[in-house]
């Protein structure tokens, strides 16, 4: 139990930082979008998150083993 936690936090960083260096271009093509990224690949794209998490399930991938970031269509500044 505990490798497989291990194994699954990897798997997250390593899609943590394929995401980040990828980000800018994600963006560009999908601005407004969600992503779902497993294994260093895009696994699905939907402007609705319901329906993206949908469809990863009929692809039989588990959402909650994938990373899933929405990508802005535009720069947003927060005020603190």
């Amino acid at each position: 139990m505990e490798a497989d936690v291990e194994t699954s936090l990897k798997e997250l960083s390593d899609d943590s930082r394929w995401l980040a260096s990828h980000y800018a271009g994600l963006r560009k093509s999908h601005p407004g979008h969600y992503v779902a990224i497993k294994g260093g690949h895009i696994v699905g794209v939907d402007r609705d998150l319901k329906r993206l998490l949908k469809a990863l399930s009929e692809k039989g991938i588990d959402p909650a083993e994938s990373l899933v970031e929405y990508l802005p269509e535009r720069d947003y500044a927060m005020v603190l």
